[in-house]
């Protein structure tokens, strides 16, 4: 049996894909979860892991944001999604580096794609984080 994290994040991954009605939705609830789940006060050696599994190559946050980045429908996902990045790296500090690359990208990649104000606002947020 997986863990909790990598649950959510096989859920928030099969959600573009499926025909699940207000997928959108279904998505903010398992992010606002994920959410909860990373920043509730893990100990260090779980941060490295809640880390590794985040960020992903494949199956992990910044994945789902460039898979949704033109989809309205993950607006609100998107938008906790972003706010969670902000916590959690401020909560990560220095421990961010190895993932700065790949949140600064898919920050631009979000401001210059996706439709919404309130998402690229929110990218300006984990910019100066990082």
């Amino acid at each position: 049996m997986s863990d909790p994290l990598t649950n959510y994040l096989e859920q928030l991954h099969c959600l573009p894909l499926s025909d699940v009605h207000q997928r959108g939705v279904v998505a903010n609830n398992i992010v606002v979860d994920l959410s909860s789940f990373c920043l509730g006060n893990p100990p260090d050696r779980e941060l490295a892991y809640c880390s590794s599994v985040l960020f992903h190559e494949k199956k992990g946050i910044i994945n789902f944001l460039k898979e949704t980045v033109s989809r309205d429908e993950f607006l609100d996902a998107k938008f906790e999604l972003l706010r969670f990045l902000q916590s959690y790296v401020k909560k990560l500090d220095e421990e961010v580096n190895p993932y700065v690359v790949d949140i600064k990208e898919i920050c631009v990649k979000l401001f210059s794609q996706d439709h919404s104000n309130k998402v690229k606002g929110e990218t300006f947020s984990l910019l100066t984080q990082v």
